[in-house]
């Protein structure tokens, strides 16, 4: 069995400009569907 590790994952658009299309729902769940194929078990809190 793998360790346990501690993860904090900060999902805030940090660019200047409000004119861009939001990043991060499609950011967010990039990582999550990483984390799924890597069999990632998590506690997620929003």
């Amino acid at each position: 069995m793998a360790p346990a590790v501690t993860v904090t994952l900060d999902v805030e658009d940090l660019r200047p400009s409000h004119d861009l299309p939001e990043r991060v729902v499609a950011m967010t769940e990039l990582v999550l569907d990483m984390l799924a194929d890597a069999e990632v078990r998590a506690s997620i809190y929003v």
